[in-house]
């Protein structure tokens, strides 16, 4: 099988280097408009290839159509990195349903997420299996949430839910497509599920979870994929939604850049920048608003968890993994080459597919856990899973 990736990224060279192991690879192009750094990860590649792969480099600008039709014209599978989404998520699976190249990504915004989906009946037309959101949220957290829900007569509401680690490293870096997309998703209204429907709302809403033999912690909710994915196959009476698990410091700093993003004084990539780069005026706003924010206290940094009912009683059902691969590019990556393996190995049908729909949650974890920091040999104990009674 040839396997175009498509952005040559820290994802996206997360993704590749987890795939050279995938048993049928006969063959890798890394593609980014960058064509320098498509060889620095072409040139690990070959280093790590012990199966006789071949692997070149191709320029392909995810802006030109006819760029993309050409690189997708010569593969079997795309691998699609390219980001922030919402800017490129629908164009690039476009032309992979036009040259009939099965297709995998790591979309993690819910626009994209929702005009992808409407291309459903042109890919089942075209023989093309494409699974979006194949990271780790959207992705195993789409997975986490199908194992909470499982054995629930009824599904009253649904969270999935995230934290990442930030550093005084990242004021050093430049902007990525990961923290645009954040701050994208952080600026405007927010899509949720909410009595079997979508709607519109706000983010940054905070939510108090008991999560079952471990604490009570408070999240906040941000614009993410999964509840309007994970609609399609859960039935929930409440609401499905996404939210984030960060100290009340970050929640208290976004929520000024969102104020000022909203009042047109910047940008969405300005926001970005501004939160990593934060000056006394912001600091004095954040000391402001923080004492009316509470912390996730011990909450897990990745989990799914439903509230419903059992044999008429009250449950909550929460699944974390035990672990997860090292940090965030790798996170994101390894799930997205298990994703690739879905597509050799098992292929599932034509359609554009959120994982939850197609991917078996117990696989997939099987899968995921030799990848993961240590690595687990027994797959059946990468999801740790706690339940109890409300009443």
């Amino acid at each position: 099988m040839r396997v175009l990736f498509l952005g040559a990224g820290e994802m996206g060279a997360a993704a590749a280097l987890a795939s050279m192991n995938v048993p049928s690879l006969s063959a890798v192009t890394v593609a980014d408009r960058d064509e320098p750094r498509a060889r620095d990860v072409a040139q690990t590649l070959s280093g790590t290839n012990t199966a006789g792969v071949s692997v070149s480099v191709r320029t392909v600008d995810a802006n030109d159509s006819d760029s993309l039709r050409a690189a997708m014209a010569e593969a079997d599978v795309v691998m699609n990195a390219v980001g922030p989404f919402y800017r490129f998520g629908d164009r690039v699976l476009r032309a992979a349903i036009e040259t009939r190249t099965h297709y995998v990504d790591i979309c993690d915004d819910w626009e994209p997420t929702l005009a992808m989906l409407e291309l459903d009946v042109a890919a089942r037309e075209a023989g093309v299996v494409a699974l979006i959101g194949m990271g780790a949220s959207p992705g195993a957290s789409n997975l986490l949430a199908m194992l909470a829900v499982e054995g629930l007569d009824e599904v009253e509401n649904l969270y999935t839910c995230w934290g990442v680690e930030l550093s005084d490293d990242d004021r050093h870096h430049p902007v990525s497509a990961a923290t645009i997309h954040w701050i994208h998703q952080l600026a405007g209204d927010i899509r949720i599920a909410s009595g079997g429907k979508l709607i519109d709302t706000q983010p940054l809403e905070g939510i108090r979870l008991d999560y079952p033999e471990v604490g009570t912690g408070s999240v906040y909710t941000v614009g993410h994929p999964e509840p309007v994915t994970l609609i399609n196959t859960v039935k929930a009476k409440g609401r499905i939604l996404n939210a984030m698990v960060m100290p009340a410091s970050v929640i208290a700093a976004i929520g000024t850049v969102r104020e000022d993003i909203q009042a047109g004084l910047l940008t969405v990539e300005e926001g970005a920048r501004a939160l990593f780069r934060i000056d006394e005026a912001r600091e004095a706003r954040i000391a402001e608003v923080l004492p009316t924010l509470r912390e996730p206290g011990p909450l897990p940094h990745f989990f799914a968890l439903a509230t419903g009912r059992r044999n008429g009683l009250s449950i909550i059902s929460a699944c974390r993994p035990a672990f997860m691969p090292e940090g965030m590019a790798r996170a994101t990556g390894v799930p997205m080459s298990i994703g690739l393996r879905f597509i050799l190995e098992q292929k599932g049908r034509p359609g554009v597919h959120a994982p939850e729909q197609v991917v078996d949650p117990r696989w997939f974890f099987e899968a995921l856990a030799p990848n993961c920091e240590p690595p687990d040999a027994d797959g059946s104990a990468m999801v740790i899973r706690n339940e109890a009674l409300t009443g």
